[in-house]
């Protein structure tokens, strides 16, 4: 199984890096993961079920104990700036379909565009 993050091809694969993510970087995926589920659901879920997942110090503190299983893989995309511009997260022992056990969220609003490539 292969799980490959790419940016939107008007950004040079040069521009951009994959590296395992740090505890200095889940403020910045946490902020990126929210704004993605306020942009996806938030015209589709009811706030009060919705809200949870839209607190981002809840979501930093859900990943940063989630980042820290055994069977975790959390991976970021960096610019050449160092910024983190999206990020993977994939639970590998969850379940016997890797492909349902996984995430993978881009930066937006005005910032590079992701697509997201699954399973191979």
């Amino acid at each position: 199984m292969i799980w490959i993050t790419l940016p939107v091809l008007t950004r040079p694969f040069s521009d951009f890096s994959v590296r395992e993510a740090t505890a200095a970087d889940l403020p910045r995926v946490s902020k990126i993961k929210v704004r993605n589920w306020a942009d996806t659901y938030g015209t589709l879920v009811d706030a009060a079920i919705l809200g949870p997942f839209l607190d981002v110090q809840a979501q930093e503190q859900t990943l940063a104990r989630k980042a820290n299983l055994p069977a975790t893989l959390l991976l970021v995309a960096q610019d050449r700036s160092s910024s983190v511009i999206g990020f993977s997260l994939t639970f590998l022992d969850e379940d016997l379909n890797p492909c349902s056990s996984h995430s993978m969220w881009s930066a937006s609003h005005g910032e590079p565009a992701w697509a997201a490539f699954s399973c191979v």
